[in-house]
């Protein structure tokens, strides 16, 4: 089994969000009882990397912004690698799909803070609708931390004067792979 540590985990993110964050913006929507509905991002609006120009609202972009090691044993002395990702999950919304700046506040509020509830405690393991065990057992521990504060903007110009707002998630993910 070969050493891949970060290369996988943006895509797994997505997955798991694509799987989950529906049902927990509906609980949080349910929550507030302020008939503000999230909207859901559509499946094609997920990406797994840094896409900077969107062409359609909802989105949701990941960031990969480091790895660090935090243990690494060589061959001799029992192969395995303990590292430390860094991402940054970016949900981007405009005006339109929220009617005033208000509930577009709100909207990037449930967003985030419902995948902060997805991947930080309920899917810790990035456990997905099809692979529901911690991902990569037996030979690959995953945990996902939220350690960072959310922020809910800046907004930005894509360059066609549509104006986007971003709110972004910064997580930690270590793997910890043996060979």
């Amino acid at each position: 089994m070969p050493i891949r540590q970060m290369t996988p985990i943006p895509a797994r993110v997505v997955q798991v969000l694509k799987n989950f964050l529906l049902a927990e913006t509906t609980l949080i929507d349910a929550e507030e009882n302020d008939a503000i509905v999230t909207p859901q991002i559509p499946a094609a609006n997920y990406f797994d990397y840094d896409r900077k120009l969107l062409a359609e609202f909802p989105a949701c972009t990941i960031r990969a912004l480091s790895s660090s090691p935090v243990d690494v044993k060589p061959n001799l002395m029992g192969s395995r690698v303990d590292g430390r990702h860094r991402l940054n999950v970016m949900f981007h919304a405009t005006i339109a799909q929220a009617r005033d700046g208000r509930t577009l506040e709100k909207l990037m509020q449930r967003w985030a803070n419902g995948a902060a509830r997805v991947l930080a405690i309920l899917k810790d393991g990035l456990e997905t609708s099809a692979d529901p065990t911690r991902w990569g057992s037996p030979n690959v521990t995953t945990e996902v931390y939220w350690t960072e504060p959310i922020t809910y903007g800046p907004e930005s110009d894509q360059g066609d004067g549509t104006i986007v707002r971003t709110a972004t998630l910064p997580i930690n993910v270590r793997r910890i792979e043996l060979r």
